[in-house]
């Protein structure tokens, strides 16, 4: 990167440019991030196919993710905890928690489709949060390069999207709303870490980040009464230690590359790779709707280039 991240100008704005050329490393971390963020989808679908409980899935994902997130920073330098981490931790966790309850009860009114893509669009919550408190302005083909991000992420919903024997009423709407601002907000809370100088604390932070969502997810999965099988906790394995990794690779990246380039670039890389892997590996057919979001979000990819 050519100028210092994280740096403050007299009133206070943050001094990163969405048009700089940042390190090579940062852009390893980044498609890392994207790589097994896209890993982490083909594991849960793994999960559906085989028929595991999504809620004991999700539980069993959460607490290796927290568990592996403390032991890492028990080995590295002990886990120190101040308030600055902890109110972050707290938020993102929160955040996530909320998020994974609403996203229980919408799944069963809208179907997996729906639910997928507004988790998806959620990510224009942290890009807002860069440009409105991190002062970070995208350039006018980064502008273009986001919504047809959005554009694409709707576009490359799996086909069935809606369960025809439900009707959506207020509340799965209440429920859809909350999905994007609260999963946005865990997102935010990927920034905040690096903006408010958390770095050396991201496994503290992560820790809090994956543990409580880990109780609303272990008390939905008993409230279901349903017994803990084998597979659920094998994937749920899979899944945490992959979700731990591919959240801190996401949170080195976004150390150098701003909230404004990172989100919509993994959300809309990632978006593509889980379409294309589930044509090859799970043989899902790709309508002509879901062709041209891979098109929209090609073109995206290009615009919203921080190179």
């Amino acid at each position: 990167m050519r100028g210092p991240a994280g740096v403050k100008d007299a009133q206070g704005a943050f001094l990163t440019n969405p048009g700089q050329d940042y390190t090579f490393e940062a852009m390893i971390y980044l498609i890392t991030g994207i790589i097994l963020s896209t890993v982490f989808g083909q594991i849960m679908k793994w999960a559906v196919v085989r028929g595991c409980s999504t809620a004991q899935v999700a539980a069993v994902n959460y607490f290796i993710a927290a568990g592996a997130a403390a032991a890492f920073g028990l080995m590295m330098q002990g886990l120190r905890f101040n308030g600055k981490v902890l109110a972050i931790g707290i938020l993102g966790g929160v955040s996530y928690a909320i998020a994974v309850v609403v996203i229980f009860q919408v799944i069963r009114v809208a179907g997996i489709a729906i639910t997928g893509t507004l988790m998806r669009v959620a990510v224009m919550v942290p890009v807002l949060g860069g440009i409105f408190f991190f002062k970070e302005m995208p350039t006018a083909v980064q502008w273009i390069g986001m919504g047809l991000t959005v554009a694409s992420m709707i576009l490359l919903r799996p086909a069935g999207s809606m369960h025809p024997q439900q009707k959506v009423g207020w509340a799965a709407i209440i429920g859809m709303i909350l999905i994007v601002i609260t999963n946005g907000a865990g997102f935010l809370a990927w920034k905040m870490i690096h903006f408010y100088g958390c770095d050396g604390q991201s496994q503290e932070f992560l820790c809090l980040l994956f543990g409580i969502p880990a109780l609303t997810c272990a008390a939905e999965s008993a409230g279901r009464r349903d017994g803990l099988v084998r597979a659920a906790i094998i994937i749920g394995i899979l899944l945490g230690l992959t979700n731990v990794c591919s959240v801190s690779t996401s949170l080195e990246a976004l150390r150098t590359i701003p909230s404004v380039i990172f989100f919509p670039v993994y959300s809309c890389g990632g978006v593509i790779l889980n379409a294309g892997l589930a044509a090859v590996l799970w043989r899902e057919q790709l309508t002509r709707e879901n062709g041209a979001g891979i098109a929209l979000g090609c073109l995206a990819l290009v615009c919203m280039n921080p190179g």
